[in-house]
């Protein structure tokens, strides 16, 4: 199996609706976003070897899945995974898992795809739900990947472990991996104002939580719009590139946590 070819274009979704990211409160129908095993920052954890598809780790073995199970939808991605990518400077693999067991999106340093550096996996479930509740044209879809892109940049780039200092859990890593995604958003509102993005804040602000013994722990709702926020409004403001917007998202979390 293949992952999606980041060389399409771009994912130019936009809507009749201009809403910004600040939100003051969640709608129901928001799919709720699994806030545990986003990033595999230590090496440890997961050592990832593809064969016919299969990903094996120390103790579960997950099949690449290389499609959404739409054809248009596949395409529509890959245009918005090329902009992810060039954006980021990153180059990672991508593909898709069965996360039936608890939906969610992760990045890892191990390699699977040729040519590519880093995974990102995206479940089926959550991506389904998020299309399926979403009116935002694939925004929140490309939110989550941003985030998720934002943690390749971090490994690529040496701000794992920095960021990990900062607290025993992994909230500093996920809220600078928030304003990365933030800042993304913001680039690619400047390119297409009409972009809906309320949904997008409404989802990260329900993905947030109060497990704060949890190694895993990502943020509280609050921190993780605020983070998100922030990000925005500097890829709204300036004209940052991906290297300014993460050293300005690591004084930004240094300063929250």
């Amino acid at each position: 199996m293949t992952h999606i070819s980041r060389r399409a274009m771009l994912l130019g979704a936009a809507s009749t609706a201009t809403n910004q990211l600040l939100v003051s409160g969640v709608r129901a129908t928001t799919a709720h976003l699994h806030s545990s095993g986003c990033i595999l920052c230590r090496a440890a954890n997961m050592r990832l070897m593809r064969s016919n598809g299969i990903v094996a780790s120390s103790d579960q073995s997950i099949e690449i899945l290389d499609s959404s199970g739409d054809a248009a939808t596949d395409h529509f991605l890959g245009i918005a995974l090329r902009r992810l990518a060039l954006t980021f400077e990153v180059s990672p693999g991508f593909g898709f898992y069965d996360d039936s067991r608890a939906p969610n999106a992760f990045a890892t340093e191990s390699t699977v795809f040729p040519n590519s550096n880093g995974t990102v996996l995206m479940g089926r479930i959550l991506f389904s739900k998020l299309l399926l509740q979403s009116s935002d044209n694939g925004m929140t879809v490309i939110a989550i990947c941003a985030h998720e892109f934002g943690h390749i940049y971090q490994l690529a780039n040496k701000y794992c472990d920095q960021l990990k200092a900062m607290d025993v859990t992994d909230r500093p890593i996920e809220l600078h991996a928030d304003f990365l995604a933030g800042f993304f958003l913001a680039r690619r509102k400047k390119d297409h104002s009409d972009l809906e993005l309320q949904q997008v804040g409404e989802a990260f602000y329900k993905a947030g939580g109060t497990d704060f013994i949890n190694p895993q722990h990502h943020g509280t709702s609050l921190e993780r719009i605020t983070a998100i926020e922030a990000g925005y409004q500097l890829g709204r403001d300036s004209s940052a590139g991906i290297d300014a917007a993460a050293k300005a998202g690591f004084e930004k979390v240094r300063l929250m946590v």
